[in-house]
């Protein structure tokens, strides 16, 4: 196992404003999650991919969070 990085997240409190900014910046596919409207999934055309979640308010501190795959 090599301990990647297989998924990250952003958090946001605009959804339509955040899709816009990544999608342009980045050219990141993003697509809606099924059955929610508050995530947002996107493919960056490599691995990994992530998401994009509206959250009430986004605290000092909050930062992007990286999911590690790891043995156990």
């Amino acid at each position: 196992m090599d301990n990647s990085i297989v998924h990250i997240e952003i958090s946001t409190t605009d959804l339509k404003k955040a899709e816009k900014f990544y999608s342009q910046l980045f050219n990141w596919k993003i697509t809606g999650w099924e059955g929610s409207s508050d995530y947002l999934m996107f493919e960056t055309g490599k691995e990994p991919g992530g998401g994009i979640m509206k959250v009430d308010k986004v605290n000092p501190g909050d930062g992007v969070l990286i999911y590690v795959l790891v043995e156990d």
